[in-house]
């Protein structure tokens, strides 16, 4: 068998979302989110290709669209402020969680995301990442493509044969020899003269696929504004010619019937942490209203497990309980983050003393009242918007039943006191559960305040931010880009709110000693 070529090809594309009319529109969001989520870090990974020197060989196509809609100045200007709303709140999230451990360290990380993100667009790109792309291609990182200008479902052209011909590119055979481009109809390479084509065995040769994409342009509003009967139609006129495929078979995951209690204990450079998972019941459980009110009465600030574990005993910073359905199976999950100095153990046994007297105890009406009124205004939230409405439907249709959407709120108000006790009797046993104890690793427990003790001297929860920091601090060896984010940092100091400030003089400083030792390596 001859040897053969990998190609890495990276395709972007976005329909065009633009709309000056408004001031706020939803699917500019779908741009705002992909630049965030793939066109920056796509320029700070080739920025680190360049800086390191790495050979890399890839092929970025851009669809004219997509190019249009990253040199327009009001996307422009509009995705700066959407980035700026973001990191503020993140801010107040980190504000909101100072005292809730994993949540605080998320509103972190992801506030350090959208500032890497503004970092990129608005201050060393001025908000043109074409002009990003083009410096990657002109330093030969990336070579660019281009798309035709739309995406067009060509079964529906077959009588516009001028239109479908204005859109295909001409097939050109690459020789396996030289390279060279050639004509469709060569047979040997106008370079080389080597054979553009070779016989394939029986066992080689490929079967052809035809990928249909239809891209309808604003159907997300359309869907918002429009009657259901309205659209129909429309939709039919371009999806109506797709036929439908056979139906797969139904496989059906459920998971083994529980003949005991699985523990497992795993080291990791986080705080401590007791998960305990029950198996649970699917989507369309007469009992999983019941579990979904169970694990709010045990939820929340003012939840049964905030109020015994974190606030009267003290032995977590955060804990809460949830209930995953699926279509033939489910769980029912708590966590709690143990709070330092204090035993996994001594944790564990405090949650199953809060879960017992669920057992013993009925709910009062008042606890329950109140849990189904959240549920109810949540259900009622996501009945506003469009968006959110399809997505529901389709969970529910996959996964059971479409017109639970319509019933929910309702199996919610039938549930009783009674009926939550039962439940907890019957799925909240020892047989049915699996438990996770997560611990920091041994030399990260024992060995921390020789390695450094001034991670020792911040809040629990900020320490695992400020090691991963500190770690990419002194990996960075270019001490241009480490001055500029020190000067970053400096200019939005009085900025930061009180609880972060240890963090941030921390990063400060040890900032500072990185670039004198850059300067002493001669690093520039």
């Amino acid at each position: 068998m001859s040897k053969g070529y990998l190609a890495f090809v990276l395709h972007a594309h976005l329909p065009y979302v633009r709309h000056p009319e408004y001031d706020s529109f939803l699917e500019e969001r779908w741009l705002f989110e992909a630049i965030t989520e793939t066109y920056v870090p796509l320029v700070q990974l080739l920025e680190r290709v360049c800086t390191e020197g790495v050979r890399c060989q890839v092929t970025l196509s851009v669809s004219p669209s997509l190019l249009a809609m990253l040199e327009d100045p009001l996307l422009q200007e509009r995705y700066a402020a959407h980035l700026a709303k973001c990191i503020e709140l993140s801010e107040r999230e980190l504000e909101r969680t100072r005292h809730e451990g994993h949540f605080h360290h998320l509103a972190g990380f992801y506030r350090q995301f959208f500032q890497g993100a503004q970092d990129v667009f608005v201050k060393r790109y001025r908000g043109r990442l074409a002009t990003a792309f083009k410096r990657f291609h002109d330093a030969g990182v990336i070579e660019l493509a281009t798309t035709t200008a739309t995406h067009m479902l060509m079964p529906l052209f077959a009588a516009q044969p001028r239109a479908v011909a204005a859109r295909t590119l001409p097939l050109m055979l690459t020789c396996p020899a030289c390279g060279r481009a050639n004509p469709a109809e060569a047979s040997f390479c106008m370079g080389c003269g080597g054979a553009l084509r070779v016989t394939a065995t029986a066992h080689e040769v490929r079967k052809t696929v035809t990928a249909l994409f239809c891209d309808l342009v604003g159907s997300t509003a359309l869907g918002e504004t429009h009657d259901p009967e309205v659209l129909r139609p429309l939709l039919e006129r371009y999806f109506g010619r797709l036929k439908r495929g056979p139906e797969p078979p139904e496989v059906v995951t459920l998971e083994p019937k529980s003949l005991g209690e699985k523990r497992f204990y795993a080291e990791a450079d986080t705080s401590p942490t007791v998960r305990v998972w029950w198996q649970g019941v699917p989507i369309v459980h007469k009992d999983f209203a019941v579990l979904d009110l169970l694990t709010d009465v045990l939820s929340g600030r003012t939840g049964r497990l905030t109020k015994a574990l974190v606030l009267d005993k003290k032995i977590a910073n955060n804990a809460s309980a949830y209930v995953n359905p699926q279509k033939y199976g489910g769980i029912v999950g708590a966590e709690v983050t143990v709070k330092d100095g204090q035993e996994p153990s001594t944790v564990e046994a405090a949650l199953y003393e809060v879960l017992d007297k669920l057992k013993t105890e009925l709910v009062p009406d008042q606890e329950l009242q109140k849990v189904k009124n959240q549920a109810k205004a949540n259900a009622y939230r996501r009945l506003s918007n469009g968006t959110f409405i399809m997505f529901q439907l389709l969970q529910n249709e996959g996964m059971g039943d479409w017109k639970m959407i319509n019933s929910q709120s309702e199996a919610v108000d039938a549930v009783t006191a009674a009926d939550i006790q039962r439940a907890a009797k019957q799925y909240f046993t020892r047989e049915t559960r699996a438990v996770g104890i997560f611990t920091r690793k041994a030399a990260d427990a024992a060995g921390a305040s020789a390695e450094d003790p001034d991670i020792l001297a911040l809040p629990e929860q900020a320490r695992p931010m400020a090691k991963q920091a500190l770690a990419r601090l002194g990996a960075e060896k270019d001490a241009t880009k480490l001055k500029e984010q020190m000067d970053q940092m400096r200019a939005q100091a009085s900025q930061v709110p009180p609880q972060i400030r240890p963090l941030f003089d921390l990063m400060l400083r040890k900032g500072e000693e990185r670039l004198a030792e850059l300067a002493k390596e001669g690093k520039k």
